[in-house]
């Protein structure tokens, strides 16, 4: 059918065409309007073959590619039938540059409710966390449709900015639906961990305005505030939340509905969480209609805690109980006797004076278990006095003997009812658990459906498995893998051709499917190189069997800009793109781990390379260096001779390898700039405000030189500049039998200009399961872990490379006392988390530990001991006892003579005496 349109007579689909080629979404969107029922189905047949002939023909400028986008989406809005068929177009990867609804919404207005609604559905139910929502917000907005059950979704709503904010929450159609999804969907929490209330766009702040003048429901927040505590989670998810219900400021008659709610959360909620929970049971207005069963277990929970902020609270809130109900305090007793037990000595002596102030309260089984507890206290100068008078107070010691404890010091002279021994040193802790064991990976992804969900999965491992099936499916059905490419193109589209460098492993995941979809891709559609292509250079020598980099090196970031095992992760991506390009990709990739840990398992390798000898190939260089990097520390004997069988060039370099055992070790060594002792000088990772005195970060590297210049580079390269920190978490399975080398790394990534949090996270999680020697660089990298964030975690690591046999424990507590000798860290952050572990049963490397430190903190005459000194000393009893440590530490027997009384002198006699005994 032909008409009378603005570019004369001429088919409808010619005009639609011209339009969406000039960038004119408005009168697109005014024409299909007029379309008959014929001419829509031809334009809707037309739409993907245009948008193909559009690449290929190079028809589409970069630069207006948003415009001609946003046009071609009006168009299939307008004329598609299908709903299924409408969302599929609406939601391809080459249109995510088009963010507002704008013409689209009106074109879709038109079309009847329910297909409106299926397909704005549809779309929004394909909402994924990498992708940008603002197109289908706004379409929700603007059609009234009800937002499908989605947690991207409303992550995404979350996080929105702009526009939709601008006004607050009032003007928002999606307010009612999305506000109390916000405490159900699973990643807002973390998504918001950064809102404070205090920056643009903040929710937290709209949400509190929104609540105050009525717009939201101040107690379905509340409500659901709880509720997500609920459902438990770690610090980072609930962080939002904890932040929204304190911004509320809800009063008690507002919370009262909820205590019990906070009683069930104060015995394992996250610390914050934890104290929130605790704040608001013990302001409850209906407290003292609670059942005591429940008041109860609640102190008891707080008392419980370790951290010794929850447990001073609990303890108050036992005060007040026994203070307004006096018959409370026999059901209480318990959790007093518990508090008296409590890891910080300071929790310990404020139980002790609650005990000796509500001393007549006490039923008689009640005194005598507090008196129970009071025998098991350690001999601690500051606890004894509080626990004699306390003695005093049940009448089983006379107040002479209050004051000869008094003035002793000894731990003989502490007070005690008649006919109990003295106090008793601590029951031995259980033996750590057996470790989580090293798990095989799953096989690559054997379909092009399979490929494709993995690569949404993240993680180095994820990652090497997408490349590996890539490169099976290729060498298998190349047909079925680029039909499915080109029905299903890879995201974020063809402008990834556009980005002047690739410095992710998924930017070239995309561009290989991208080159397989359509061949050519990446030299047809790269910009024009501004100036001549750089060499990569990752070494300073490069061995006879290396291949000159190819095209694709040109994409990885410059010298100087990235770490040396981020740069190896990009050149063998470079390496395999070069060589699908040139046809000469190889059936398999070579480097592929098996393991958990990262590991390549020997036989494994020599299975591959028996494979490719079968098919007259060799692998590809980097491939077969990374996969030496790979190997285990040992391997049997049995594998060594079948590899001496393999007649490839290859073949016989590993065999050679094997035959000569695990790549050499690099000397790293740590030191502290003006250290004391004089045996060490390094400088320190750290430069802090509270420093006494600027440090630099540096680490020596002695690398015994391989040939193999990826292989060297890593090696050697930890003391170079080390650039952005990029894909920190998979430098551990980069070298998984060189976990110092790696730690060696990170340390430079602990200064505040670098990614320290991320060098923090990636000290202990993912080097728990690697292998190889350890020693300094580890133990600072795990030194800074454990006085990070997130402490439950860094405790778990800690019991983990314990378990395993694998924590450097002498070297930790060396490197423990110079940060809090030159970096100011404080031994109260540290203690507690020493303290957890050995009554986990990690006792032997807290021992060892503190054995480490003690020399280098105890003061030599006329300095102050650092401040809790005293308490590392009574950590180092305990655990000296249970490990049944020996031997003399001389500046321990310094500490000892004398006549000082002090607590950490008498501690020190206490653990010199404990060495050296016959």
């Amino acid at each position: 059918m032909s008409e009378a349109g603005p570019y004369g007579v001429q088919g409808a689909w010619a005009e639609i065409r011209e339009l969406i080629g000039s960038g004119r979404t408005g009168a697109v969107a005014e024409r299909v309007a007029t379309l008959s029922a014929a001419e829509r189905r031809e334009i809707a047949a037309e739409l993907p073959g245009h948008l193909r002939a559009m690449w290929a023909t190079r028809e589409v400028v970069w630069a207006d590619l948003g415009a001609r986008g946003e046009a071609m989406l009006v168009a299939g809005a307008g004329t598609i039938g299908g709903a299924a068929a409408a969302a599929s177009w609406l939601g391809r990867a080459e249109f995510t540059s088009v963010r507002g609804a704008g013409p689209l919404a009106g074109v879709l207005a038109r079309r009847p409710r329910e297909w409106q609604a299926d397909v704005v559905v549809r779309l929004a139910s394909r909402v994924r966390p990498d992708r940008d929502a603002s197109l289908v917000l706004d379409l929700l907005r603007a059609l009234g449709v009800e937002p499908p059950p989605h947690d991207p979704l409303v992550v995404a709503w979350a996080n929105e900015r702009g526009a939709p904010r601008e006004g607050g929450l009032a003007g928002d159609p999606l307010l009612a639906v999305m506000a109390p999804r916000l405490f159900e969907a699973e990643g807002v929490g973390r998504s918001l961990s950064w809102d404070d209330g205090n920056r643009y766009g903040s929710l937290l702040a709209r949400l509190v305005r929104a609540a105050a003048d009525g717009t939201v429901s101040r107690e379905m927040l509340l409500d659901g505030c709880v509720r997500r505590f609920l459902r438990g989670g770690e610090a980072a998810d609930l962080r939002f939340f904890v932040r929204l219900h304190r911004a509320l400021g809800p009063l008690p008659a507002e919370t009262a509905v909820h205590t019990r709610d906070y009683l069930r959360l104060i015995p394992a909620a996250p610390g914050p969480v934890a104290e929130l929970a605790l704040r608001h049971a013990r302001e409850a207005p209906g407290l003292a209609e609670l059942d005591p069963a429940d008041l109860v277990e609640g102190v008891e929970s707080a008392v419980f805690r370790p951290e010794r902020k929850l447990a001073r609270a609990g303890l108050t809130w036992l005060d007040r109980a026994v203070r307004r109900e006096p018959g409370l305090a026999g059901d209480l007793a318990p959790a007093l006797a518990t508090a008296l037990g409590h890891e910080e000595s300071d929790v310990r002596e404020y139980a002790a004076r609650i005990a000796v102030k509500h001393a007549g309260r006490f039923t008689p089984p009640a005194a005598e278990l507090l008196t129970e507890a009071v025998a098991a206290l350690p001999p601690d100068p500051a606890t004894r006095l509080t626990a004699a008078r306390l003695a005093v107070a049940f009448g089983s010691a006379s107040l002479a003997s209050v004051e000869a404890s008094s003035s002793s010091g000894s731990s003989e002279a502490w007070p005690v009812a008649p006919g109990r021994s003295a106090p008793q040193e601590e029951p031995v802790p259980p033996e750590l658990p057996a470790p989580p064991p090293i798990l095989p990976l799953p096989p690559p992804p054997g379909t092009a459906e399979e490929l494709d969900l993995l690569r949404d999965s993240g993680g180095w491992a994820a990652a090497e498995r997408c490349l590996a099936g890539f490169v099976r499916l290729l060498a298998r059905d190349p047909g079925g893998l680029r039909a499915y490419l080109e029905a299903n193109p890879p995201r974020p589209g063809l402008r990834i051709f556009r980005k002047s460098s690739w410095r992710w492993v998924d930017d070239w995941i995309c561009a290989l499917c991208w080159e397989v979809a359509e061949p050519g891709a990446e030299q047809f559609w790269s910009r024009p190189p501004q100036v001549a292509p750089r060499t990569v250079v990752i070494a300073a020598r490069r061995d006879e069997e290396a291949r000159g980099p190819g095209r694709a090196a040109r994409r990885i970031p410059g010298g100087g800009t990235i770490s040396a095992p981020h740069r190896v992760l990009l050149l063998r991506c470079a390496e395999i793109f070069d060589a699908l390009v040139a046809d000469r990709l190889p059936p398999l990739l070579l480097a592929t781990p098996t393991l958990s840990s990262g590991h390549l398992e020997a036989e494994e390798l020599l299975a591959r390379l028996e494979e490719l000898e079968a098919a007259g190939t060799e692998p590809l260089e980097a491939d077969f260096q990374q996969a030496l990097l790979r190997l285990p520390r040992q391997v049997d004997a049995e594998v060594v001779t079948r590899a001496e069988r393999l007649t490839s060039r290859a073949g016989r370099r590993a065999a050679r390898r094997l035959a000569e055992g695990p790549l050499p070790d690099p000397v790293v060594t740590v030191r502290w700039n003006g250290a004391a002792d004089g045996r060490t000088e390094f400088l320190s990772a750290l430069a802090s405000a509270k420093l006494y005195g600027h440090r630099t970060d540096r680490v020596s590297v002695e690398a015994v030189p391989t040939g193999l210049h990826l292989v060297d580079a890593l090696m050697g390269g930890a003391g170079r500049e080390p650039g952005d920190g990029g894909h920190m978490g998979w430098w551990a399975a980069v070298m998984p039998s060189h976990r110092e080398v790696v730690a060696a790394h990170l340390l430079a990534y602990l200064l505040p200009s670098r990614d320290r949090a991320g060098a923090e996270l990636r000290s202990m999680a993912e080097l728990a399961w690697s292998d190889g020697p350890d020693g300094p660089a580890l133990a600072l990298l795990i030194a800074h872990r454990l006085t990070g964030h997130d402490r439950d975690a860094a405790l778990s690591e800690l019991l983990t490379l314990a378990a395993r046999g694998r924590l450097p424990a002498a070297d930790l507590g060396e490197q423990l006392a110079y940060r809090v000798r030159w970096d100011g860290l404080a031994l109260g952050e540290i203690i507690p988390v020493l303290a957890q572990a050995a009554h986990q049963g990690a006792y032997r490397d807290v021992w060892r530990v503190v054995a480490a430190m003690l020399p280098r903190l105890l003061p030599v005459t006329g300095q102050e001991p650092p401040r809790g000194l005293p308490g590392l000393a009574e950590l180092g009893v305990a655990t000296a006892g249970w490990a049944g440590a020996r031997g003399e530490i001389p500046e321990v027997a310094a500490a000892a003579v004398g006549a000082a009384t002090n607590r950490l002198t008498r501690q020190c006699r206490r653990l010199h005496a404990f060495l050296t005994r016959s």
